[in-house]
């Protein structure tokens, strides 16, 4: 059996998802004031003669801590987030930790160190905002027009993280076709090029424009070998997606058995771990994972759409943020402990933690880690009284 194995029951067969309800004016609100401190400070970080300017220093020390605030506000129980992808959590409460961070290292005098971390602050907004094409729209808002003098890929992520999709896109597509981008600035252009897949891909849901993109990688000279070969695997499944009938949005069931289809798919085009040529496969997987997780599945299928979503990230580490993949782990094992499928999760986290402290020096995993990790293999053992459930490793 594959991984296909997943779908076979305790699961119903005909689950409708709850109606949809408007996103709370408060949440919507709260984006905004968010939106308009990040406009002030990208304008002031993005600039060396406005930031090492002295004139500036109170303001952007103001900023900042209202940022953190605010970062503060759209996290933990009461923030009251309209999408219930557990997803909006981990990502709010990281945003959060690294506002605090810039806020106190600025307060205390490390501005160069301060200015980094903002700097990568829409990193967060982007993981969060290009995982559906649902959310509050700033499309429209006036746009400081200093943002003008940011380098490209500075002002294509800014305008991605704030839901500016179309003018992200824009930058990215010209990006995408600059050969000295590619020949001098490779990881500059690769990043830009997988940020515009993934709004074609998951926020657009257009395999034309998907494809797009990738011609332009796959025509420009200053690419190299590797990325135009993946490239090319790339536009295989994009063409092969534009063959196929759209998943009903609202049906946890239908949602569930493409999710699995597409991930087991992928698993079959990967040759190995590090492969990314099934990367536009498991962008759409985790496209319709992010829709189901929001719809919020309960039981098994919840904790089969999780280890589902950690599989993906597993290789798309790029496309969210700092151990993604292990949180959706942590929270299939505690969302059905004593399970299959909490076991294979486990199995997953593990290797996980492992791989990512483990270096020429050896393995060196910190004591509070290896505390949660003792407790999620405990969670994680079967039971042999508990009710059979599904493998998804079967």
């Amino acid at each position: 059996m594959t991984l296909i194995a997943v779908l076979l029951a305790p699961l119903s067969l005909s689950a409708k998802a709850p109606e949809a309800t408007k996103a709370p004016e408060a949440w919507s609100s709260k984006m905004r004031e968010i939106q308009s401190v990040l406009n002030r400070l990208f304008v002031d970080i993005s600039s060396d003669e406005r930031f090492n300017d002295k004139k500036n220093f109170k303001t952007i020390e103001k900023d900042t801590k209202e940022f953190a605030k605010l970062a503060h506000d759209v996290s933990g129980k009461n923030a009251n987030s309209p999408d219930k992808d557990p997803s909006i959590g981990m990502i709010a409460s990281d945003f959060a930790v690294e506002a605090d961070y810039a806020a106190k290292s600025y307060a205390a005098g490390h501005r160069a160190y301060a200015r980094v971390i903002l700097g990568s602050m829409t990193n967060y907004c982007i993981a969060c905002h290009t995982r559906i094409n649902s959310g509050p729209s700033f499309v429209g808002m006036k746009i400081d027009p200093r943002m003008k003098g940011l380098d490209p890929i500075a002002r294509g992520n800014y305008f991605a993280a704030i839901r500016e999709f179309d003018q992200a896109l824009g930058v990215f597509e010209k990006v995408s076709t600059e050969e000295d981008s590619a020949r001098s600035h490779l990881f500059d252009y690769e990043k830009a090029l997988r940020s515009g897949l993934s709004i074609a891909v998951r926020v657009k849901r257009d395999p034309d424009l998907a494809i797009r993109l990738v011609d332009n990688a796959i025509k420009n000279a200053g690419v190299p070998f590797y990325l135009r070969e993946q490239a090319k695997d790339w536009k295989k499944s994009l063409v092969e997606w534009k063959a196929e009938k759209p998943v009903a949005a609202d049906n946890i069931d239908s949602l569930f058995a493409e999710a699995t289809r597409l991930v087991a798919k992928a698993r079959e085009i990967q040759k190995f771990p590090a492969d990314r040529s099934a990367d536009m496969v498991y962008l759409r997987a985790s496209g319709v994972i992010h829709q189901l997780l929001g719809l919020e599945p309960k039981g098994i299928m919840g904790s089969n759409a999780l280890y589902l979503a950690g599989l993906s990230y597993d290789v798309l580490d790029d496309y969210g943020v700092r151990d993604f993949g292990e949180f959706y782990y942590r929270s299939c094992i505690r969302q059905s402990p004593h399970t299959e499928v909490a076991k294979a999760c486990y199995r997953r986290y593990e290797e996980s933690v492992f791989f990512g402290y483990t270096g020429s020096g050896g393995t060196f995993i910190p004591s509070d880690v290896r505390a949660r990790m003792n407790d999620l293999e405990l969670l994680s053992t079967p039971q042999p009284t508990a009710k059979a459930t599904t493998n998804p490793l079967q």
